[in-house]
């Protein structure tokens, strides 16, 4: 049962990365699977941190928070390289013609 959960959510969850990143894809469907991917990492996180806050462990509470803050810091940075590069192509594109 255990394995059955496992290859289940790893089916979701890489299915919904692959879609997130794809261009193809309709952009309803890739923010769909980019909310249930921040839900699914988020719930962990928060579980953690609710583990470590009752088990009054602190170098776990600090190590989740660490984790959680490279997360955020790197999901802001290519936030903000998309969005960049998008601004970009779209001043390039009226310069040229």
């Amino acid at each position: 049962m255990d394995f059955v959960f496992e290859l289940l959510a790893e089916i979701i969850l890489e299915g919904c990365i692959g879609i997130a990143e794809e261009k193809r894809v309709p952009i309803v469907l890739r923010i769909l699977c980019a909310a249930v991917l921040v839900i699914v990492y988020g719930g962990l996180i928060g579980i953690f941190i609710y583990v470590s806050i009752v088990n009054q462990s602190i170098a776990m509470f600090l190590i989740t928070c660490l984790v959680a803050f490279i997360i955020l810091s790197a999901f802001i940075y290519k936030f903000m390289k998309v969005r960049r590069n998008r601004g970009e192509n779209s001043c390039n594109k009226w310069t040229e013609s």
